[in-house]
Order: structure tokens, then C-alpha cells, then sequence
């Protein structure tokens, strides 16, 4: 196997061929559909987080620059 991860032009005998094959058809993961649809629903939920402590991080930045703004017009927001 090193060899040929050496040398590409190596040509491939049948037995060779279809051993590669049979190896790789075994090493696929299963699907879950379950499993898929839980990490699905946990990706959403972290994004919908984030997205929300953006909004009150920006919210809260807005409100100490209204404040700042009235103290240098002593104008009430």
C-alpha cells in the first residue's frame, strides 16, 4: 500500500483493485437519520443563541452610547 501512496503510475492488478474497493465500501460510517436530526437541532440552537447574544450585546452598546450622547447634550433619551 505505501507504494502505491509513492508511486501513482503504479498500474493496479484486479485483486489489488478490488481489495481497494471492498476496504473502502467498509469504511463508510453509518447514517443515522436520528443522530443527524439531533446534531441538526443542537447546530440551530447554538446559532439562534449566538444570534440573540449578538442582538443584546448591540442593544446594550446602543444604550451606553444614547447615555453617553445625552451626558455631552444634557438631553434625556
Amino acid at each position: 500500500m505505501t507504494l502505491l501512496s509513492v508511486n501513482q503510475d503504479a498500474p493496479l492488478t484486479d485483486a489489488l483493485e478490488r481489495d481497494l474497493l471492498l476496504g473502502s465500501m467498509d469504511e463508510q460510517p453509518n447514517f443515522r437519520l436520528g443522530a443527524s436530526l439531533k446534531a441538526g437541532a443542537a447546530a440551530l440552537l447554538r446559532a439562534g443563541r449566538a444570534f440573540l447574544a449578538f442582538m443584546d450585546e448591540v442593544d446594550e452598546t446602543m444604550n451606553r452610547a444614547r447615555e453617553e450622547s445625552a451626558r455631552y447634550t444634557r438631553a434625556h433619551w
